[in-house]
C-alpha cells in the first residue's frame, strides 16, 4: 500500500516510508497504545537519538497486518448477482 503525503507549501506529493506513532495510528485507525504494541511485534519500530522520537516503518507494518486478513464469506442473499435488470 502506498502512503502518500502532500507537502502544504509546494503542493508536491511524496510517498512516506516512516511515520511517527501518532500518524501511524491515524493511518490505520488503531489506538495509540495498540499501535505501539503491534508495531513492536512487527519489528517496525525505529528509535532515534535518546528514544524520544519513535518512527514506524510502514512497509514492514503492512506485511505484518496481512496476517490478520480474513477470507471472504459467501452471502446467503447477495445484493448483486452479476446480471443487470432492465427497467
Amino acid at each position: 500500500m502506498k502512503h502518500l503525503y502532500k507537502i502544504p507549501i509546494s503542493g508536491k506529493v511524496i510517498e512516506k516510508k516512516y511515520v511517527r506513532l501518532g500518524e501511524a495510528s491515524v493511518i490505520y485507525s488503531i489506538g495509540r497504545h495498540r499501535m505501539i504494541e503491534m508495531a513492536r511485534a512487527a519489528g517496525a519500530v525505529y528509535k532515534l537519538g535518546d528514544g524520544a522520537s519513535v518512527l514506524v516503518n510502514l512497509d514492514i507494518f503492512d506485511e505484518y497486518m496481512e496476517q490478520f486478513r480474513e477470507m471472504p464469506v459467501m452471502m446467503k442473499h447477495p445484493l448483486f448477482n452479476g446480471k443487470e435488470t432492465e427497467e
